[in-house]
Formats: structure tokens, C-alpha cells, sequence
């Protein structure tokens, strides 16, 4: 399955993960997105670049309404000239809005 056959859906504990070649190979579908590691937990990351504080307010904004449409509520830090978007996929977060599910199984 690609990440564009998928919906983000609330996912719980016992979803079980990806394989280490799906994840590979969803990775693979996105455009400059990472897998960071913040206090142990993997979070999903990118920074997005603008040339000015506005053009990055109006992303942020644009992130937010889409993903309060999908009942998915990630991580975005506003700069000048930036927005940093993480979304967090573990097993600690099974229980929380930030915890996503591709198809019955955790991403991460």
C-alpha cells in the first residue's frame, strides 16, 4: 500500500508496526521528510523554507486547518522564514490525537 492509498486514522496500541522495507519504501514517497529521534521517541520531521514571516503564517495555517480536517493534530513551530512540522507516531502516543494508523498498523 503507498501513503496515498491510506487514511490518517486514530490508531491504538495494539496496531502493530511496518515492516523496516515498508517503512523504507513510505519514506521513499515523501519529499524531504525525516525520522527523528527526540527523548527516544521517532517523530516524522520537516522543514519547510519561505521568504518571508508571512508566507510561513500562512502555511502554518494551511498545516493546521488540513490537519484539524483529518483529526490529526502534529507539532508546527513558526520562525521567520520557516515552519518546522513533526508528527508523532509511537507506541507512547497510542493514546493520544498524535498517534496515526496507515492501513491498521503504526507507521513508526
Amino acid at each position: 500500500m503507498s501513503l496515498t492509498e491510506g487514511k490518517c486514522e486514530a490508531c491504538n496500541i495494539d496496531a502493530p508496526l511496518v515492516s523496516h522495507e515498508e517503512k523504507d519504501q513510505f519514506m521513499a514517497e515523501l519529499d524531504n521528510w525525516q525520522i527523528i529521534s527526540v527523548e527516544g521517541i521517532e517523530q516524522l520531521h520537516k522543514v519547510f523554507k519561505f521568504d518571508t514571516y508571512q508566507d510561513a503564517m500562512r502555511f502554518s495555517q494551511t498545516v493546521a486547518v488540513l490537519a484539524d480536517h483529518e483529526d490529526h493534530h502534529p507539532k508546527i513551530v513558526l520562525e521567520w522564514g520557516k515552519v518546522e512540522v513533526c508528527l508523532l507516531y509511537t507506541s507512547d502516543a497510542a493514546d493520544e490525537e498524535d498517534s496515526v494508523d496507515l492501513g491498521g498498523r503504526r507507521i513508526i
